[in-house]
């Protein structure tokens, strides 16, 4: 994941905070997805 980040970095020139916050955005969208995951886990369960 950290090579695709700085090949893209250097590829697009992209400086370090668009690639943090992108980071930050990728994390919080795969906490999202978890919780969401989850909750239909426990919905199938019950």
């Amino acid at each position: 994941m950290e090579n695709v980040f700085g090949f893209l970095k250097t590829k697009l020139g992209i400086d370090k905070i668009k690639v943090r916050k992108m980071t930050s955005f990728l994390s919080r969208l795969y906490a999202i997805l978890c919780c969401y995951n989850l909750i239909l886990e426990l919905d199938l369960a019950i």
